[in-house]
């Protein structure tokens, strides 16, 4: 049916073919609900992080917060998002790969984990 145009009498008071005009006007937003969040998984988001720390060189042992959080943020790198970011790094912490700083300005990948993952474990 063209916008505009009811098939009853009374167009004008038409409520559910006005109605149902105007929905089909509206852009469809529901394609954004339906995107995959690869680092949804707290722990994908950590074996990432650890991935993403295991590639910098530690100053003193610490690898600073940014330079992990960067690359896992940006829409030029991993897209993941801030409550993403958050759950890898508590799993993380959990399972004994890395640990957070009290001031949490750095992290230190710890390697004598029993769980730490290996390279082949690493999604890509």
């Amino acid at each position: 049916m063209p916008a505009g145009h009811c098939p009853h009498p009374q167009a004008a008071a038409c409520r559910p073919h006005r109605d149902t005009q105007a929905i089909d006007n509206l852009p469809d937003y529901r394609t954004k609900l339906i995107n995959e969040r690869p680092y949804a998984d707290p722990e994908a988001a950590a074996r990432k992080l650890i991935e993403l720390a295991a590639g910098i060189e530690p100053i003193s042992g610490r690898i600073h917060i940014e330079k992990i959080n960067s690359p896992f943020m940006s829409k030029g790198g991993c897209n993941g998002s801030g409550p993403e970011f958050g759950a890898g790094i508590r799993y993380a912490i959990e399972k004994g790969w890395l640990d957070l700083h009290e001031s949490g300005t750095y992290v230190t990948l710890l390697t004598l984990g029993k769980e730490l993952p290996t390279s082949e474990d690493l999604p890509s």
